[in-house]
């Protein structure tokens, strides 16, 4: 079984499948091209996912590290001329509908900072 865990992920294994509906191959269908140009262009991970951080720091000295789990509750994008970046607030709060601010651990992390969540790996890190 394929594991998905960005949303690049989730299209490309979509478009492996060939899938068919009433008009014919998924690529014509009006629903599916917009939803493709929605997610081509915007953030790899979704609000509620979990992601690996490595958070690190020094102590006394000697600098330590560790991959820590954490759940996306915030998305934000910024862009110039060249490209769109997106940035995320993360917290070690479960996902759910709603999430009020409180308990955010890490604002502003960089897409490029993050790793997906795999369950089936060692650490939860994607091999």
């Amino acid at each position: 079984m394929v594991e998905l865990n960005t949303t690049k992920a989730a299209i490309d294994q979509i478009e492996k499948c060939g899938f068919e509906c009433e008009g014919g191959p998924l690529s014509n269908n009006v629903g599916w091209r917009w939803l493709k140009a929605h997610l081509d262009g915007g953030p790899l991970y979704c609000l509620g996912q979990s992601v690996n951080y490595t958070v690190a720091g020094e102590v006394s000295g000697v600098k330590i590290s560790q991959v820590v789990k954490l759940c996306v509750v915030g998305i934000s994008m910024s862009s110039s001329s060249e490209r769109r970046t997106w940035t995320y607030a993360l917290s070690t709060d479960p996902p759910s509908a709603y999430h009020y601010g409180s308990g955010v651990q890490f604002l502003g992390v960089p897409e490029e900072s993050l790793t997906p969540f795999s369950p089936s790996h060692e650490h939860g890190a994607a091999k």
